[in-house]
């Protein structure tokens, strides 16, 4: 199984969840990945209530893969990629809106 480790700066956000931390993807198949994060430090002072995760293409036109409606799930499969170079972002979200997003990881789909 072939990984790739990520590490990203966060930026806070005033009310809101603070931004997710992805943390690395694995290819687990033809045309998905694997992408796992960690919580920011302070989820609990911020009230996260969940995490997003978001894909591209070209880093400008995101799009959101899922929501999980939970702070325990850190690791959710992305599946129908088509072949490139893929990148994804990871945000908190709670009853005040959603924080900032991780910075981009990428993750090469053959």
């Amino acid at each position: 199984m072939k990984q790739i480790t990520i590490a990203l700066a966060l930026a806070l956000c005033f009310g809101t969840a603070h931004a997710g931390r992805f943390l690395k993807g694995s290819r687990i198949g033809a045309g998905s990945a694997t992408v796992t994060w960690q919580l920011p430090e302070d989820s609990v002072s911020t009230s996260q209530t969940g995490t997003k995760v978001y894909k591209s293409l070209d880093r400008v036109t995101w799009i959101l893969v899922t929501t999980i409606a939970d702070t325990t799930t850190l690791t959710y499969v992305v599946t129908g990629l088509t072949s490139g170079t893929w990148y994804f972002e990871t945000s908190s979200y709670n009853a005040t809106g959603e924080g900032n997003r991780s910075n981009s990881g990428a993750f090469k789909v053959i």
